[in-house]
């Protein structure tokens, strides 16, 4: 269960901006980023850690956003999965990504 890079590169496109995506293509943004909270969600901690290694967290943390008007908040959610509710079970390589991600984002 890897997160395929075509699932990020919708909400990472390389020639529309965050804003454009968000203001016309909001369902999609919103199913895609539900499936990456899914999978990381459901992962064991097995793929868990290979997915932490494999993905640029700075990134993901960055391009998931908080919906407000539309009530999604799918970064925070994001984030308490990985920083509290699932960190036990990521070996000492992968808290490193994450708390990277944190500290790039200015999310801590």
């Amino acid at each position: 269960m890897i997160m395929h890079r075509s699932i990020a590169q919708v909400i990472d496109h390389t020639w529309m901006s965050s804003t454009f995506l968000n203001l016309f293509l909001l369902p999609r943004v919103l199913y895609i980023e539900h499936q990456i909270i899914t999978i990381i969600a459901e992962a064991n901690a097995d793929e868990l850690n290979l997915i932490i290694s494999n993905v640029e967290c700075a990134l993901l943390f960055y391009k998931i956003k908080d919906h407000r008007i539309y009530r999604r908040f799918n970064r925070t959610r994001l984030l308490k999965i990985l920083a509290m509710e699932r960190i036990s079970e990521l070996n000492v390589p992968s808290r490193v990504v994450v708390l990277d991600g944190l500290m790039v984002g200015n999310y801590s």
